[in-house]
């Protein structure tokens, strides 16, 4: 389990997250909603370790984090695909998947491709192209597919829509959860809230950086205020 507990972070002077309780199960979607501002962002970034919170733990199946680096995460278990994707505009596809992986070894890269190819199959006839030229959609499997080089038990998804058709979005979160289906545990932040929790177990509402509403995905679809806040006044998804 990837237990996030009583997280107090922030830039500066000022604090963004304050006391943030979240945790999530191997083979378990949950998803992370809230405006802009909330403090989405800055609890991925500490589940990563780009940002050290100021108190509060990050732990993963027990072993605590705190003080890890970012590599040595990926090493046990954590992944994050950023915001902004962070590809390498100028490597191939090939090159980019293969760096997530490098932390194992070349050997693990190899082995671990086919099973990208099978996620995202547009990817097979991309490997030899430029990153940077690729489509909103190809970056993101691009991106995706990077962070599950590093075969991650826990995956962190930082508004994997932006930017994306509602078609592409759909097929990226379909492939969400076949991942948590075959075990991996997400925590999916997400603007697009009617898509992500039809594929999520449980959700949370962040709001001025802390815990305003958690509960199963189906009981916050039919929740007034995530109606209200998140989906446009439709009871339904």
């Amino acid at each position: 389990m990837l237990q996030i507990s009583d997280l107090v972070a922030g830039y500066g002077a000022a604090d963004v997250l304050h006391g943030i309780d979240l945790h999530v199960g191997g083979g378990e979607v949950v998803c992370l909603l809230g405006s802009n501002g909330a403090g989405k962002t800055t609890l991925a970034r500490c589940v990563a370790g780009l940002l050290k919170p100021r108190s509060g733990s990050v732990t993963a199946d027990g072993d605590r984090l705190d003080g890890l680096a970012p590599s040595q995460r990926v090493r046990r278990g954590i992944a994050l695909v950023p915001e902004d994707r962070g590809l390498f505009g100028g490597l191939t596809v090939a090159d980019n998947l293969e760096l997530g992986g490098f932390r194992h070894g070349r050997r693990h890269a190899v082995d671990r491709l086919p099973l990208v190819m099978d996620i995202f199959p547009p990817l097979a006839s991309l490997l030899r192209r430029s990153a940077g030229t690729l489509s909103g959609g190809e970056q993101q499997m691009t991106a995706i597919g990077r962070a599950l080089m590093a075969d991650p038990r826990y995956l962190v998804l930082d508004e994997p829509s932006l930017g994306l058709s509602p078609g592409m979005t759909r097929q990226i979160l379909k492939a969400m959860r076949a991942l948590a289906d075959d075990g991996i545990g997400i925590v999916l932040i997400e603007q697009n809230a009617a898509l992500a929790l039809g594929v999520s177990d449980r959700a949370a509402v962040i709001q001025r950086g802390r815990i305003a509403v958690t509960g199963s995905a189906r009981t916050l679809m039919s929740d007034p205020m995530v109606i209200h806040a998140y989906l446009g006044g439709r009871g339904s998804v």
